[in-house]
C-alpha cells in the first residue's frame, strides 16, 4: 500500500504536496472515505416480507427481510431467491424443496416472468400449487407494480397454462 501511495505522491507536483507525509496519511483518509462512501450508498435496503407456511398447521406466516434495493427485474431475482433460501424461524417449513433455485427472471412491460429450476418439484417443500400461490403473492407485495407475474418450472408452465397463474 506505502508503494502505491508512493507513485500518486510522485506524479503530483512538488508545489502541491509539501510534505509528503502528511501528505500521505490526508490521501490514505481520502481513499477511505471514498471507499466507505461508496459502501454506504450501495447498502440501501428495503423491507420485504415472505410469507412461508407454519410448520405445525400449514398457515402462511410473513416473515421480514430486508433486501438490497436494484432494478425492478433484479430485486425480483433477489426476492425469489431469498424465498428459496427458506425461513430463519425453525418453526415455519420451507415452500419449495431443497436445491431450486431461480433460473431465469425477466420483466418486460410490467409482466414479471420467473423460472425455477426443476427441484422445485421434488419433495421437502410445501404443495406444488400453495408454494407458487404464496411465492406470487411475495412478488405482488415486494413489486407492487407488477401488471402481472407467472412462474415457470424448468421452463414449463405448470397446472396446465399461464391463465392458472395469474393474480
Amino acid at each position: 500500500m506505502k508503494d502505491f501511495l508512493d507513485r500518486i505522491l510522485a506524479s503530483a507536483p512538488a508545489v502541491v504536496l509539501g510534505r509528503a507525509r502528511v501528505h500521505r496519511t490526508i490521501l490514505l483518509a481520502l481513499i477511505v472515505a471514498l471507499a466507505l462512501g461508496s459502501w454506504a450508498a450501495g447498502g440501501a435496503r428495503r423491507p420485504v416480507v415472505l410469507l412461508f407456511p407454519r410448520a405445525t398447521d400449514g398457515r402462511m406466516v410473513g416473515e421480514l427481510r430486508a433486501l438490497p434495493s436494484r432494478e425492478a427485474e433484479a430485486e425480483a431475482a433477489e426476492t425469489l431467491a431469498e424465498l428459496l433460501l427458506g425461513p430463519s424461524d425453525p418453526d415455519l417449513a420451507p415452500l419449495f424443496a431443497p436445491g431450486t433455485r431461480v433460473g431465469a427472471v425477466l420483466l418486460r412491460d410490467g409482466v414479471l416472468r420467473a423460472d425455477l429450476t426443476e427441484g422445485a418439484l421434488g419433495e421437502g417443500g410445501a404443495p406444488l400449487r400453495t408454494a407458487l400461490d404464496a411465492a406470487m403473492r411475495v412478488l405482488s407485495l415486494a413489486s407492487p407494480g407488477l401488471a402481472d407475474s407467472f412462474i415457470t418450472i424448468g421452463g414449463r408452465v405448470p397446472f396446465g397454462g399461464e391463465d392458472t397463474q395469474k393474480k
